[in-house]
């Protein structure tokens, strides 16, 4: 790990210029070979945690590239085309939350989580609401605007949205994520060893039930588009939940390492 001693010895601050010369090496080492190293042991650790990231994204950005590769385009309205765009931007959000979680960085992945959700919840907006097309256009409306229009129709988007609220904002809950109190030492960047494990199992369980609901929402607002629905059916000119089975699985697998993760937590935090 990428530690920086700090247990109250004056000696260790009192050159500035050696301090200066010791972050920056550490700073340089955080980006050239601690976030590989990092990389390398997370992605061994929890294989299938990834593989289920990746498989998530990939069903979601393959949707998007069928309306944007759609035969039709007169069939592609406005709305459409605007959903599609901030979709696939809350999917790169997500991609890039994947690899901060690999590096082993506590935190910031939620941060980009929550913007996730906030691009996917103006998108979904437009087609639970007719107002919100026209204003998000005269730029009036953003995502932070439209959560309480999106768990409407995806009541999981307001939970998570307020979970990641709360470490969005700093507060004392937050402050010690960099600290580790073994060593009597601050964290540089990510890093990652097995004491903090249960840190990067929770951050994959929040990742994969948030990529779940976002595939869920992108097959509602693209249902049209979708020829093998996992999630929806549509009946009496609406559209009803039906999970496949496959789904099922991959829910009840998301839910068991959340518990895991948050057991750990509660006893190692």
């Amino acid at each position: 790990m990428n530690y920086l001693g700090w247990e109250g010895n004056p000696t260790m601050t009192t050159n500035k210029e050696e301090a200066f010369k010791e972050i920056a090496t550490t700073v340089t080492n955080v980006i050239k070979t601690y976030s590989l190293n990092a990389e390398k042991e997370v992605d061994e650790k929890f294989k299938l945690q990834l593989a289920h990231s990746i498989y998530f994204v990939t069903h979601i950005y393959a949707l998007l590239k069928s309306v944007a590769d759609h035969p039709k385009q007169n069939e592609v309205t406005d709305e459409l085309f605007d959903s599609q765009i901030l979709v696939w931007q809350a999917c790169n959000s997500m991609l890039a939350a994947t690899q901060l979680i690999r590096q082993g960085y506590p935190l910031e992945p939620q941060f980009l989580m929550r913007v996730a959700i906030e691009s996917f919840s103006l998108a979904m907006s437009f087609h639970l609401d007719e107002k919100s097309y026209t204003q998000y256009k005269n730029m009036k409306l953003s995502g932070k605007d439209c959560i309480g229009t999106a768990k409407k129709a995806l009541k999981e988007i307001g939970q998570i949205y307020g979970l990641l609220s709360e470490v969005t904002h700093p507060s004392r809950k937050t402050a010690g994520n960099n600290y580790n109190e073994r060593s009597g030492s601050i964290i540089i960047g990510g890093g990652y060893d097995e004491h903090l494990s249960h840190r990067v199992l929770f951050n994959f369980s929040l990742l994969n039930y948030l990529l779940l609901t976002l595939w869920k929402g992108s097959e509602l607002i693209f249902y049209s588009f979708e020829d093998d629905s996992k999630f929806w059916i549509e009946k009496d000119g609406g559209y009803n939940l039906k999970l496949d089975d496959s789904i099922k699985q991959l829910v009840k697998t998301i839910g068991n390492d959340f518990r895991t993760a948050i057991d750990s937590i509660d006893t190692n935090e």
